[in-house]
């Protein structure tokens, strides 16, 4: 057994992996974290331009998908936002929350499924 230093964490909230390397969301500083294993320590991947709190956050080809307040956001692998795409403006509703993400690939397509708790249903998108 062994217990992972984790002073820079501050709510560390959703744990998952990324190129064989332990990544967690931390709501409370907006940011991913990669643990480095050689070092004994979480590194900050530095993402951009993301005030809200992070959720959840799934691996895609070339970083991530993640949930953060009423946004799904990408971020490439160097901290990059690539876009944000605000739930309650696109369906022109008050309050959404998405949380959970999945992405689903088969030959032809690849498709990111969204829970979102406020609606109580779980949103599609063609990526």
């Amino acid at each position: 057994m062994d217990i992972l230093p984790t002073n820079v964490l501050q709510r560390p909230n959703f744990l998952g992996f990324f190129d064989d390397r332990l990544c967690v969301c931390d709501c409370a500083q907006c940011d991913l974290f990669l643990y480095d294993a050689s070092q004994r320590r979480f590194e900050s991947i530095s993402c951009s331009g993301i005030p809200y709190p992070l959720r959840w956050f799934v691996v895609f080809t070339d970083g991530f998908f993640l949930s953060a307040g009423r946004y799904i956001l990408k971020v490439v692998s160097n901290g990059q936002r690539v876009f944000a795409l605000n739930l309650s403006k696109l369906f022109g509703i008050h309050e959404t929350l998405p949380f959970d993400l999945e992405i689903v690939r088969d030959k032809k397509t690849e498709a990111l499924f969204v829970t979102d708790y406020s609606l109580a249903c779980i949103h599609k998108f063609a990526i």
